[in-house]
């Protein structure tokens, strides 16, 4: 799910950037009696609410409809407060890194094609495409470095081990560090082109 959602966001997200820079909405965007940042901090607001609203879809397909269709329903965890913090940890974190591509790439096929190929890197050594027991022992500190990893523990945590918010912490915490590190080099990056 992760792995999804991060294509998507990267794509989307990036792509937006990518083609706002381009075309006229740059522009236009300058011209309001605003800075860039808070157009910036805009749509990262918007881009999360997308992926607060993916992430229930998603879960309401796995209590609703699986058992239409034959399969297991899909069980919530009990600490609902836990499931929408790590839901929105892993969403900011999405945002994120799609709107540092966006900033870096100059055309619109740039941000697609880094985003999706990235992505599929960063889930192969996260531990999602391959399952991390299998890695060799020398590989689990390079599937550390993948935010995906993070987001999957700490799913896994809350689903699998039907564990509370308070035993996700170190994940959470882990992430929100990747995601503050992406969006300083996306505000050092957009001061350096003098974007803001």
């Amino acid at each position: 799910m992760d792995h999804l959602r991060y294509v998507f966001y990267c794509y989307f997200t990036g792509q937006q950037c990518s083609k706002g820079k381009a075309e006229w909405q740059f522009c236009a965007v300058k011209t309001l009696p605003t800075s860039y940042l808070v157009a910036l901090l805009s749509k990262q607001i918007a881009y999360m609410a997308v992926t607060l609203v993916q992430t229930a879809a998603i879960f309401s397909i796995g209590v609703w409809l699986f058992p239409l269709i034959g399969l297991p329903a899909l069980n919530i965890p009990a600490d609902k407060w836990g499931l929408l913090v790590v839901s929105v940890v892993c969403g900011w974190c999405a945002v994120s890194y799609a709107i540092c591509i966006g900033v870096f790439a100059q055309t619109q096929e740039q941000a697609n094609g880094f985003g999706a190929v990235s992505i599929v890197l960063l889930a192969a050594i996260g531990g999602i495409l391959i399952p991390g027991f299998v890695m060799p022992a020398s590989f689990q500190v390079v599937m550390k470095l993948s935010p995906l990893h993070w987001c999957l523990e700490a799913f896994y945590g809350l689903f699998l081990e039907g564990g509370k918010l308070k035993d996700v912490l170190l994940n959470i915490l882990t992430l929100l560090g990747i995601t503050l590190l992406i969006q300083i080099i996306t505000l050092y990056t957009l001061k350096r082109k003098n974007l803001i």
